[in-house]
């Protein structure tokens, strides 16, 4: 948003394009699912879903609509827009609708997430009186912007803080010479101001205070949060960085603040939720964060993928306003701060970018080969329980008698199978598993390998194809019951764990 709603002002401009997605540097997912990152919203809600919107992420209403696909924002969701903390509810609100959906959404931490926390952390000290005067201050803001809009802008995104060039230095910042008018209502918007770093100072908070005005952070969001308990134990616990999809995902680009805090991606996040805990600690990651311009070489890159891993470093933080990424460091480095929010007081650039694309679901099934025995083991592990998984081994032994999917050339479904001629009193094809990696589930992959296996089975002139699976799999003996399969039989403790299994069958059409 401007400035007019910044400070609870009059309407301001009114943007019809909202920015658009950027594919160019896209990706195909290796994981089956598709991945977006989203840069710096600085409380521009608005904006954020109206970009989501458009790329189906959400519906119209703000709801969750991107299914199993991944979201990343990097960090600065707060600050110098008017609604910091309705962004943040809308981030955790998604967050949650995205995991029962199956999908994810990451919410990083930028520079002025700390710093609204430490602000929170220091009016929880405060008494009605200094609260009372911390109120006052941000009317007299408000009352400034009311009668000075442009200078207010011009003095909040000079280099410096707002409370510098008000309290100290009224010309700082601002080129053009000021007026009687304008110098009168920077005085009277100093004298609160002056008065509110002073409280802030007696509680050892003065230069969070300073940090905080001269960011265009808002009191009314500070006081809020702190009253907000579980929203400000959500924002306290969110991670520093993360890899996705071949992409390693942070916020600012200043390595040596990340490589002080922790060597691996773990480590780092650890030190951050520590550090988010005390209003000081808080205020030292803002601190750190801060800083940017540390990727600017490629030796700088390189570092930092070798020390936190991945293939690329996505971040935000320094803005610029290409239409889309600011790409370097020979394709590993995206800068994606485009300047989304409209509090920039321009048409808002392209901070939003899909990183890696969903494959298209694969249609043929094969023959496993032996390459494939890394993956096969991977399905199993990750499908079934460790006492009902089959280990590399024995898997191995059964490479002859397995189908599969593969997607960019690895297997992502499998179906084990043999020959029985003892069961039905006549030769039967039995599955012994059939699994499908948790990316690629619900795309018919097991519906293919099931008909493989029956089409196999025709041409062997087998007469059945049967399986077991547990009572309480009612999605799985949904799907065996719509390809036609039957219950034949029920066996009594057949799993490890002593549940039922339903044996089911189908009979098969023999070639001739």
């Amino acid at each position: 948003m401007l400035l007019s709603s910044l400070f609870g002002g009059g309407g301001g401009r009114a943007y019809s394009a909202p920015a658009r997605l950027w594919t160019r540097h896209a990706r195909q997912s290796p994981t089956g699912y598709s991945t977006f990152a989203l840069g710096d919203t600085h409380g521009d809600v608005g904006q954020a879903r109206r970009v989501l919107a458009g790329a189906r992420l959400v519906t119209t209403r703000g709801r969750w609509a991107g299914g199993k696909s991944r979201l990343v924002l990097v960090g600065d969701l707060v600050n110098k827009g008017s609604r910091s903390l309705e962004m943040l509810r809308f981030a955790r609100s998604l967050s949650t609708q995205a995991r029962r959906a199956g999908g994810r959404v990451h919410v990083l931490l930028g520079n002025h997430e700390p710093l609204l926390v430490a602000a929170a952390l220091a009016t929880q000290k405060l008494d009605a009186r200094e609260l009372r005067q911390l109120a006052r201050h941000q009317r007299a803001l408000r009352t400034l912007h009311a009668a000075e809009p442009e200078l207010l802008r011009a003095l909040a995104f000079a280099e410096g803080s707002l409370a510098r060039a008000i309290a100290e230095a009224p010309e700082y910042g601002y080129e053009a010479p000021l007026t009687a008018r304008q110098r009168r209502l920077l005085a009277e918007a100093a004298k609160p101001l002056r008065a509110a770093l002073s409280i802030m100072k007696r509680h050892r908070a003065g230069a969070i205070w300073t940090c905080f005005v001269g960011n265009l952070g808002r009191y009314d969001d500070a006081r809020a949060l702190a009253r907000d308990h579980n929203l400000l134990s959500w924002l306290q616990t969110r991670p520093l960085m993360g890899t996705l999809a071949g992409d390693l995902l942070l916020h600012s680009d200043a390595p040596k603040a990340y490589e002080t805090l922790g060597k691996t991606v773990l480590s780092a996040n650890r030190r951050a939720r520590r550090l988010m805990r005390t209003q000081r600690g808080a205020y030292q990651l803002f601190d750190l964060l801060t800083d940017r311009g540390g990727l600017e070489r490629d030796k700088a890159v390189s570092t930092l993928l070798a020390t936190y891993g991945g293939q690329r470093v996505i971040h935000g933080h320094t803005p610029h306003e290409r239409r889309g990424p600011l790409v370097s460091a020979r394709a590993r480095r995206l800068d994606i701060d485009g300047s989304l929010s409209n509090a920039f007081g321009h048409d808002p650039g392209r901070g939003f970018v899909l990183l890696a694309r969903r494959p298209r679901t694969p249609s043929k099934t094969a023959r496993a080969k032996a390459s494939d025995l890394d993956a096969i083991y991977q399905i199993e592990r990750r499908s079934f329980s460790r006492m009902d998984a089959y280990d590399k081994k024995s898997l191995g032994r059964l490479i002859g008698q397995t189908f599969v999917v593969r997607a960019g050339g690895r297997a992502v479904a499998d179906l084990v199978y043999e020959i029985d001629n003892k069961t039905f009193g006549m030769p039967s094809l039995y599955v012994i598993g059939i699994a499908t990696h948790p990316s690629w589930r619900g795309r018919g992959l097991g519906t293919k390998l099931l008909q493989r296996a029956e089409q196999h089975a025709a041409r062997r002139g087998v007469g059945w194809v049967y399986l077991h699976v547990r009572k309480s799999n009612a999605n799985a003996r949904r799907l065996y019951r719509k390809l036609g399969y039957k219950v034949a039989a029920t066996e009594r403790g057949y799993y490890h764990d002593g549940e039922d299994a339903a044996v089911m069958r189908k009979a098969v059409r023999r070639s001739r």
